[in-house]
């Protein structure tokens, strides 16, 4: 609850100061290197060409400028150390009111001749695009309601860092790869959630650094308590409070008095009071022009190698002798101290040099990048709940407020077929009114069971009559009794392959224990052969629905549409093993728009028979061993052979009677149960034979995107001829793709305490496994019955029945077994 509270709290702030914060980000980028650009745009007014001629002097500099701007009054006169750099004097221009809120001007001089050079080309520019920075440009200026805004919208960025950090903490926190990367290739929501939450991460301690400074510029308790946690002590009075000092009643009394007294200020003896302190070394320095003859002359001045630009040493000078009355050097302060009078440099990532410039100003110039983020996730979640609102509404109308209970459609997949199903029977009893909605079976429990009146169950059967891996736990656990479900009437749509003994096992006893428990069958179970090619068995799943009100038209229920796909290559890739033939075989799509899969999907292929064969083409499905940059599918098949001698279907068809160029009927099957993980993590890849294809698919996509530590444990019969993709193998573990590669032959009688199986190499090496899973490894399994089998069973050994479940039920044990 408290989570979903700081999430909500998230956006709403997200979409109300989120426009605020683009307008800061942008302003703060524009104006983070104002000064070289001015530079750059006006160097005949900023600087001038070096003369051999001395530069004025101050008093003699501020002679000519009231020459020229007679009743100006100066306030500030800025010199540069460089040779050619012009002076600036800071006025007020003559006839100007007391009560005046405009801002002082400024002009740059000739430093050899005194003569006014102007205004900067673009520091207007500059200026207003500051105050849009810093007030929106809203009436009031620094005193206006503008302040406040942008103070609120720091608080609201610290906010967005600490929240977002805290909504999208990992289970890993330490792994770097967690935070730091996103999969670029994702699309829509995941690909918007990824670049908001990955480059949140990225800037998340600029950010901080940036409002914590910010914020000191907007709020004077926060100034004021980040000085006395920094120093010890209140802040300094700002100009602005100057300001209002001066506006209070008497102080015009104090001004017309310090006005009317005798002497104009003098600058010379103090500017060499400042070159015996220094040497006349100096990078730049502001003298502030006192009000009268006898106030102590301030002058600010950056050393030639000061660290950034607020770097001043600040002198109090006897304005008739040049004696020094108070020296304060920045590099003798301490570090809090130094840290409020520079920050503005903090704020601007000066304090870190031109590296922390450039990161402050991409980091700002990012912001709207959150805005645009933010805002779609925000309205696909509006969309989406909109969606389910009127799925629902419209399956309440026509079924009426008084009819019809829930039904509850569940699935148990491993290679998405059932899953598809699931969502294909919920599709059709919505349609016919019926207020349906889809659950994996993994999720359910004894009290949700319980409280189902209608249960629709689509159940895969695995590797030796298992259920789905992230079933594991609900058939392990739950099953193991029957429970007490008097209310629950139930129908079961099994999957499986008529080629195994245990068809249909996991499907059948699930059924049974459902009735053990007191459910009673609205059907008899249906058996699926094959999957979505077994029409026979979906029209018999279709009666039940239609006997439940659903609307069932028969070509929702065909499998996806094969398409013809040339075959372009084929290798022999282990002449000479005991094994079987192995064959490398490429497939090219009809157009380049259906090269779209992802590592882990399949081939599902229609075997077609030779010529004179009275056998009927079959489906066969296949592990896809390459991505769709390599602009084909690469798949690894294994001739079989059948009693009689002759080649199997699939296999004899596309490594040996299909010939090169001849058109292939087949589709790509997504198989989201074997897609590479969400996070970025390290994976461990066991495989036998044919399997590696999976993997490599696997590995390429990690290749793909720079995502190193993966262990794979590959195991076949001959060293000598059965080392598919060696190459590739090399390769990636040059290029720490491969951070561990195991290779294990079961003919390899060198050494006979070497492992023969896969199973073998992580029997003795169950403390590496173990390291790997602490450090959030996902365990990945492709290739034959028996070795997944084995491998299950020492996997449970090393780790545990129970965290091998949970593993499973977590996605981080995947397995793609046949």
């Amino acid at each position: 609850m408290f989570k979903g509270l700081i999430r909500q709290a998230h956006w709403l702030l997200g979409i109300s100061l989120g426009l605020v914060l683009t307008v800061m980000g942008v302003t703060g980028a524009i104006t983070a290197f104002d000064d070289e650009i001015l530079a750059a745009l006006d160097h005949g007014v900023i600087r001038v060409a070096p003369r051999q001629a001395p530069t004025l002097s101050p008093d003699a500099l501020l002679s000519r400028f009231a020459a020229q701007r007679p009743g100006a009054k100066p306030t500030l006169l800025t010199l540069q150390g460089e040779p050619g750099g012009s002076a600036r004097v800071t006025f007020l221009p003559a006839g100007r009111a007391k009560d005046a809120q405009d801002p002082p001007e400024k002009l740059y001089l000739d430093p050899y001749d005194g003569h006014v050079l102007g205004r900067a080309r673009g520091e207007a520019f500059f200026a207003q695009v500051l105050l849009l920075h810093r007030v929106l440009l809203l009436p009031g200026g620094g005193e206006g309601p503008g302040r406040q805004v942008t103070g609120a919208a720091a608080l609201a960025l610290l906010f967005f860092v600490i929240s977002g950090i805290y909504l999208r903490w990992p289970k890993t926190a330490t792994r770097w790869r967690t935070w730091l990367s996103f999969d670029p290739r994702q699309r829509g929501r995941a690909l918007w959630r990824g670049l908001h939450v990955t480059a949140g991460t990225w800037v998340a301690l600029v950010y901080v650094l940036s409002a914590v400074s910010g914020l000191s510029f907007s709020y004077d308790w926060w100034r004021e308590g980040l000085s006395r946690l920094l120093t010890g002590q209140p802040p300094p009075a700002k100009t602005s409070d100057l300001a209002k000092a001066a506006r209070k009643p008497g102080a015009a009394r104090l001004q017309d008095k310090a006005a009317k007294s005798p002497g104009s200020p003098a600058l010379d003896a103090a500017w060499a009071g400042m070159a015996a302190i220094n040497g006349g070394r100096f990078d730049s320095a502001i003298i502030t022009v006192p009000k009268d003859a006898k106030s102590a002359v301030r002058i600010r001045y950056l050393e030639v190698a000061a660290p950034h630009n607020r770097a001043f040493n600040d002198l109090q000078l006897d304005p008739r002798t040049g004696a020094a009355r108070k020296v304060t050097r920045f590099d003798s302060l301490p570090l809090g101290r130094q840290l409020m009078l520079a920050m503005v440099a903090v704020h601007r990532g000066g304090v870190f040099g031109l590296a922390g410039r450039i990161v402050v100003m991409s980091a700002a110039a990012l912001m709207p990048g959150f805005f645009i983020t933010g805002w779609l996730l925000y309205l696909d979640r509006r969309r989406r709940a909109r969606a389910a609102r009127g799925v629902a509404m419209a399956a309440r109308t026509k079924d009426g407020l008084a009819g019809g209970e829930e039904i509850l459609v569940a699935f148990a997949s491993q290679t998405g077929t059932a899953e598809q199903l699931a969502w294909r029977t919920a599709a059709a009893l919505i349609e016919g009114g019926r207020v349906t909605r889809v659950a994996s079976l993994a999720s359910l429990d004894a009290a949700a069971l319980a409280r189902v009146e209608v249960l629709l169950v689509v159940a895969a059967t695995y590797g030796e009559g298992e259920p789905p891996d992230a079933a594991r736990v609900f058939a392990r656990k739950l099953m193991a009794s029957p429970l007490t479900l008097p209310r629950l009437r139930h129908g079961v749509l099994a999957l499986g392959d008529r080629s195994h003994a245990d068809f249909c096992a996991f499907g059948r006893r699930l059924d049974d224990w459902l009735t053990a428990s007191g459910s009673r069958p609205m059907a008899a179970r249906v058996e699926v052969d094959g999957g979505m090619g077994d029409l026979a068995a979906l029209a018999r799943w279709r009666e039940t629905l239609t006997a439940l009100g659903a609307e069932t038209p028969a070509q929702a229920w065909s499998a996806d549409h094969h398409e013809p796909w040339t075959l372009v290559e084929r290798q022999h890739l282990n002449p000479g093993s005991p094994g079987g033939e192995t064959w490398r075989v490429a497939l090219t799509p009809p157009e380049p728009a259906r090269l779209v899969w992802t590592a882990g999907d399949i081939a599902e292929v229609v075997a077609m028979p030779p010529q004179g064969d009275a056998r009927a083409p079959a489906l066969r499905d296949y592990s896809i061993a390459s991505l769709p940059s390599a602009g084909r599918v690469d798949l690894l098949v294994r001739q079989s052979r059948l009693p009689d001698g002759r080649l199997g279907l699939a296999s004899g068809w596309l490594t040996h009677h299909a010939p090169l160029g001849a058109s292939v009927s087949m589709r790509v099957r997504a198989n989201a149960n074997f897609h590479p993980p969400r996070q970025a993590r390290p994976m461990i890849l066991i495989g036998a034979g044919t399997g590696l294809a999976g993997l490599r698919g696997h590995l390429a996509h990690r290749a793909e995107r720079g995502l190193t530590a993966a262990w794979l444990v590959f195991g076949e019969r001959s060293p000598r001829a059965d080392r598919y993709f060696a190459d590739d193998l090399a390769a990636w573990l040059d290029a720490g793709v491969l951070q561990r590669l195991d290779l294990v032959f079961s003919r390899d009688d060198a050494r006979q305490d070497t492992p023969r199986y896969v199973q073998d190499v992580l029997a003795q090496h169950p403390d590496a496994v173990r390291r790997w899973m602490e450090d959030d490894a996902a365990i990945f399994i492709c290739g034959g019955r028996e070795m997944a089998a084995a491998v299950d069973r020492t996997l449970a050994a090393i780790l545990g029945q129970d965290r091998l479940d949970a593993l499973a039920a977590g996605g981080r044990y995947q397995r793609d077994v046949y």
